[in-house]
């Protein structure tokens, strides 16, 4: 049997220890060889071996041996750089530094053929070794790669258990990224303190079974299709994370769940990682607003805090103080502007303190421009955008004050939604060290314009931009296209960071490794990524047709987000105005011009958006045909499958679209009962046709992630369930308004169909919906 040998130092860093487990596991992967690790000098290198890897930093007496062997030189110098040199049987990773080491040794696996997602790795067939000639050298163009997984919806890290966490954590590391950052809203449990006596009781993970962001709650044992993906929650009958799941009381809430992101921040630095972790300083927790004194609230039914008050920096304290207390390897508190609430888009507290604060803290008049894209700007409704920018302010140096009290040794950092504007003007007030940091736009494609604000803004900066569109939700959304303006900007600007956010991982996997890749090699272009990943999985012929095929994917995406303005076009379940018309047809209620002129102005787009949409399919088709498939799992099969799943949403949308206008001719009332009740059926035809249930079964044929359950949890108790309550109330208007018009079908819990009941028998129990 072959064998390999990896050399170390007995003097190794934690980081090239972890090179070297991370070398052994893959090799046993690749390879039907015996790997050894051992610590030791010039020893390995004679050993006779198919291939001696040896690991480690420049001035080490086994490096410098190998370089000899070698005729090679090697000195990397810049923090996380590395050189490899190799040829015969023998390779060097020399990293500048402990963490170099491991950046190194991942480059190799991927020079190997190993190819490193967020998801997790694709690796070649199993064979002999193989050892290519290499001579590569790299250095980050960004000092901080970062990435943060965004807790909200269930399609995100809400559900995520302990696990989940750690093992995203060491894919991120597979990709060089060295910045684990987390951002919690105030209602989730992270953070617990105590105000006035009193804890916090209102915070907790959202689950199956709860009604947050707008969600239907139900039982898993009620989903119409996917049921089989969730073995591990029957018993509880819930989908979640484990500690929302456990919980069974306030306390333990916030037990659980900040026990897992402990763990996962400590994971996060054993891999080389700085840390962050952020609150909304301008949001406090609800159940304490009603402990704040009278005159220390102001706005509407004195939901605002007043910041200038004693009680603001009692409640702020004791906040910072349990952050800092559960989470004290965290290098950076970051301070966030809140993303709605009293304290967003809304003038300040009136008091004669924070009047003087604004006046010595004089801001431009911003207008919702200077914030957002077009896109983006259509659905956000601002009142005063500079006197919330203030009082933004006056939380993040309270805060600052209170964090030099109480962790002078930590970094405090500012972060809010699109708050790029605000970096020339407000950085005199702000004390040097403070980081500045936006998330910015909720769209790649829109990002480079706002990116200027970074420009000549002397300190340390953090650029914060999505893998995904904040309002597409579960599609598909391949837009490595959109990062290369990005990422010249921020070279230009000199970013000092930039971190990726993300609900979902295999949906985002190609956004992901796109953007961790260019980190360190800014030429590399989209098609060039694309035919890499391609070409790896079903050979050369195919990569050049899958590119483009991903490209012209990335084409629609763009088209249908910009051109159309489409960006709120995918919830969970439905686009707002489709699901809107579900519940009004539900409900016996008449569908609102506004919602009847959206619906008709999105079906006049319908044929030309499936037919983009047909002409990605076709392109991936001819790619197939060429393909001569090189590994197992089929990772370019994801993207034929998600393009089959946004076909079937399409249609789904066309049909229910086509109700929604039969129902409002059917109940507008100016028309003869013979007419209404002909619109009627077509209106409950067009229902019955969508392909609903196919595209629920779509989706729990090839389930990926986490992100994926709850995407089948929304479509079965959302789009399910409001289905059903449209057509069953399409039903009952029939049968009160014209019995005998129309004939019902009865929809049994699994989807399937009942026979018909014609005529009169259909208003007995029978023949009523389930």
């Amino acid at each position: 049997m072959q064998r390999v040998t990896i050399v170390s130092s007995p003097e190794a860093g934690p980081l090239t220890r972890r090179a070297c487990e991370e070398l052994r596991d893959f090799a046993g992967r690749l390879w039907a060889a015996e790997v050894d690790t051992v610590e030791s000098g010039p020893a390995g290198l004679e050993a006779d071996a198919a291939l001696c890897i040896v690991v480690g930093t420049p001035e080490q007496p086994h490096v410098r041996d190998a370089l000899g062997n070698l005729g090679a030189q090697a000195s990397p110098v810049e923090s996380g750089s590395y050189a490899l040199r190799g040829k015969d049987n023998v390779v060097a990773v020399v990293g500048a530094d402990d963490a170099g080491a491991l950046y190194g040794s991942y480059e190799l696996l991927e020079l190997l053929g190993v190819r490193f997602y967020l998801s997790g790795e694709s690796l070649p067939r199993r064979g002999p070794v193989t050892v290519p000639p290499c001579d590569i050298d790299r250095a980050p163009v960004v000092r901080l790669r970062g990435f943060m997984p965004y807790t909200d919806f269930l399609t995100g890290p809400s559900t995520w258990d302990k696990e989940d966490y750690l093992r995203v954590i060491d894919s991120a590391a597979r990709l060089k990224l060295n910045l684990f950052s987390m951002h919690f809203y105030t209602f989730e449990p992270v953070g617990q303190f105590t105000f006035k006596g009193q804890r916090r009781t209102e915070a907790f993970w959202d689950t199956s079974r709860t009604t947050r962001w707008h969600k239907r709650p139900g039982r898993i044992s009620d989903f119409v299709a996917g049921r089989e993906h969730f073995a591990d929650y029957l018993a509880d009958d819930t989908f979640g994370a484990r500690s929302a799941i456990d919980a069974t009381a306030p306390e333990e809430r916030f037990r659980l769940a900040e026990a897992d992101i402990r763990a996962a921040f400590a994971h996060a630095k054993e891999r080389g990682m700085r840390t962050t972790i952020g609150i909304e300083v301008t949001d406090p927790p609800l159940e304490f607003r009603a402990l704040v004194d009278p005159g220390s609230r102001y706005g509407e039914n004195g939901f605002g805090i007043c910041p200038s008050s004693a009680d603001a920096r009692e409640l702020l304290t004791g906040w910072l103080t349990g952050l800092i207390t559960t989470f004290p390897e965290v290098d950076t508190y970051t301070l966030w502007q809140t993303e709605t609430g009293p304290s967003r888009w809304t003038a300040g507290c009136t008091c004669e303190r924070c009047t003087r604060f604004r006046a010595e803290h004089p801001l431009p008049r911003y207008t919702i421009d200077d914030l957002l894209g077009k896109v983006s700007a259509q659905v956000y409704d601002v009142e005063d955008i500079t006197e919330s920018a203030q009082t933004f302010l006056q939380w993040v140096l309270l805060g600052h004050d209170i964090l030099r009290e109480l962790a002078p040794d930590k970094q405090v950092a500012l972060a809010g939604w699109y708050i790029e504007h605000l970096f020339r003007d407000a950085s005199p007030y702000l004390p040097e060290e403070v980081v500045l940091s936006s998330m910015t736009e909720v769209d790649p494609w829109e990002a480079p314009p706002l990116l200027d604000h970074y420009q000549g803004v002397d300190r340390e900066r953090w650029l914060i931009n999505w893998w995904e569109i904040d309002f597409r939700m579960w599609l598909p959304q391949p837009k490595v296209s959109a990062y290369p303006p990005i990422m010249a900007k921020a070279r230009r600007y000199g970013i000092d960071g930039i971190i990726w956010q993300h609900w979902r991982t295999r949906t985002v996997d190609d956004n992901a490794r796109y953007t961790a890749l260019v980190m360190w090699q800014p030429d590399l272009t989209p098609d060039e990524y694309y035919r890499d990943v391609f070409g790896v999985e079903w050979g050369e012929a195919a990569a050049i047709e899958a590119a483009e095929a991903m490209r012209l994917f990335e084409r629609y995406e763009q088209w249908l987000c910009h051109d159309l303005g489409w960006q709120v076009f995918t919830q969970d379940w439905y686009p707002p105005t489709i699901n809107q018309a579900l519940e009004f047809m539900g409900v016996h209620g008449a569908v609102p011009p506004q919602i009847v002129a959206d619906i008709e102005a999105k079906l006049d787009e319908i044929p030309r958006i499936r037919a983009r949409l047909a002409e990605v399919r076709e392109a991936l088709r001819v790619a197939r045909t060429k393909a001569v498939v090189l590994r197992d799992g089929d990772r370019p099969g994801f993207w034929e499958h998600r393009v089959e799943l946004y076909q079937l949403f399409i249609d789904c949308l066309e049909h229910v679209g086509e109700a929604a206008l039969a129902y409002r001719d059917a109940t507008c009332g100016d028309r003869p009962t013979a007419s209404e009740t002909q619109a009627l059926k077509r209106a409950y035809e067009a229902l019955r046709t969508a392909p609903v249930l196919q595209l629920i079964q779509k989706l729990a044929e090839r389930v990926e992630d986490r992100g994926d359950l709850g995407t089948l949890v929304n479509l079965n108790n959302e789009l399910w369930s409001r289905y059903r309550d449209a057509l069953d109330g399409i039903t009952r208007w029939f049968t009160d308004a014209a019995v005998g018009g129309l004939w019902t079908l009865r929809i049994l819990p699994d989807g399937t169909l009942r026979p018909p009941v014609i005529g009169p028998d259909a208003l007995r129990p029978e023949g009523q919906w389930s």
